[in-house]
């Protein structure tokens, strides 16, 4: 049964299961022109585009991650100190 519901990830790990758990022999596989998964096999789908964000949406998360940063920071502070 798979771990993961996501079916670009069943696919990876259904390929660590052809190759024997080896992540080495997955990225090796030779099975370009045979398997209709050897492109996602990475756990990642190969065509999807990247999604373009304006300048304002890049400041937008740069801000929101930089206050997440700064909440986990004061947390671990607060956890060591108290």
């Amino acid at each position: 049964m798979p771990k993961s519901t996501n079916p670009v990830k069943v696919i990876r790990e259904k390929c660590l299961d052809c190759c024997c758990g080896s992540m080495k022999q997955v990225e090796l596989c030779p099975c370009e022109s045979n398997c209709p998964l050897w492109p996602f096999r990475f756990g990642k789908n190969p065509f999807r585009k990247k999604a373009k964000r304006t300048e304002e949406q890049k400041a937008r998360i740069a801000a929101s991650m930089l206050r997440k940063n700064s909440a986990i920071n004061e947390a671990e502070t607060s956890e060591t100190v108290g």
